[in-house]
């Protein structure tokens, strides 16, 4: 069964429940023509990824027989001045628990805004750009 957009919310309000400062703003998407449920958190720091990842894969891995035709995906993001920083992306699979723990944000990517593909439509977020990967802070 494909994902609902009422469920996609239930989850985006689950995680917002139990946030306690990990990211600094989440939006959420159903994608209807790849049975995807998009999850993009604006994170200051790749420091808060593991855990996060671990959140969503808790509430997100329960989901999984009710929605087995829905993929989940999570993109841990920085805006920038004149763009975003990509610090990592987690698939269906590693949401879900059936990949093995590994290190996050070790290569992040830049794109501009029009280059950052189908997520693009969820910026801006209102809120301080972090800084440049590699600067004093």
């Amino acid at each position: 069964m494909r994902m609902t957009e009422r469920a996609r919310a239930a989850l985006a309000e689950a995680l917002e429940a139990r946030n306690d400062g990990l990211w600094d703003a989440m939006r959420s998407e159903l994608q209807a023509e790849s049975a995807e449920a998009a999850f993009w958190f604006h994170v200051s720091s790749p420091s808060v990824i593991g855990a996060t990842a671990a959140l969503l894969s808790e509430l997100g891995g329960a989901l999984r027989d009710a929605y087995d035709e829905t993929a989940l995906s999570a993109g841990f993001v920085t805006a920038l001045p004149d763009g975003v920083l990509l610090w990592e992306s987690l698939s269906d699979a590693e949401i879900r628990g059936e990949a093995a723990e590994r290190p996050f944000g070790l290569v992040p990517q830049t794109y501009a805004l029009s280059e950052f593909g189908p997520g693009a439509e969820l910026f801006p977020i209102e809120i301080p750009p972090g800084p440049e990967p590699g600067a004093g802070g």
